[in-house]
């Protein structure tokens, strides 16, 4: 479904051009900051297209500009026809569901401040492979694979800065 007025005879070789509809004030302000100080690179090129088409350029044109296939110019600004500019805006994906609750994560995170040796572990820190051993013997997680959460969450013990004395300054 087209919207009428926006497919324009293309003088002088017959066919038919496309344009955006016109922009309304608020949304030509919000296209220019956008194109000025936007962050997301995809966004702002989308609204360079919007841009140059609402001011009457021409798709093959649109293309030259902006290195951007004449098909997916097309599409944009049949979306933005339809839609206006929520139309245009990237969708982020949503990624992968998370593995591990806060709890679990919560629980390894307390486990692995224990020191080792109080657990009747013979070494005095743990390793990332060590814990994923402990936690493993301990059963905390059930079959779950905790190498990625280890990975992210675990936290090592902190040590002295070099060069710092461990006895008081001298006077």
């Amino acid at each position: 479904m087209l919207l009428e007025g926006l497919l324009l005879p293309c003088w002088p070789w017959g066919g038919m051009c496309l344009y955006a509809r016109p922009l309304s004030e608020a949304e030509g302000r919000l296209v220019r900051c956008e194109i000025r100080h936007g962050r997301d690179a995809v966004y702002v090129k989308r609204c360079q297209v919007i841009l140059a088409s609402a001011q009457g350029m021409r798709v093959k044109e649109i293309a030259k500009l902006t290195l951007l296939s004449e098909y997916h110019i097309r599409e944009l600004i049949h979306s933005f026809n339809q839609g206006g500019l929520p139309a245009i805006k990237p969708r982020k994906p949503r990624g992968r569901d998370p593995v591990f609750t806060d709890e679990e994560r919560a629980t390894i995170a307390e486990f692995a401040r224990i020191p080792p040796k109080v657990l009747g572990y013979p070494f005095n820190a743990w390793s990332l492979s060590k814990l994923k051993t402990a936690v493993e013997e301990r059963k905390l997680l059930g079959r779950k694979s905790i190498k990625t959460l280890l990975w992210h969450s675990a936290t090592a013990p902190t040590t002295p800065a070099w060069g710092r004395s461990q006895r008081s300054s001298r006077d």
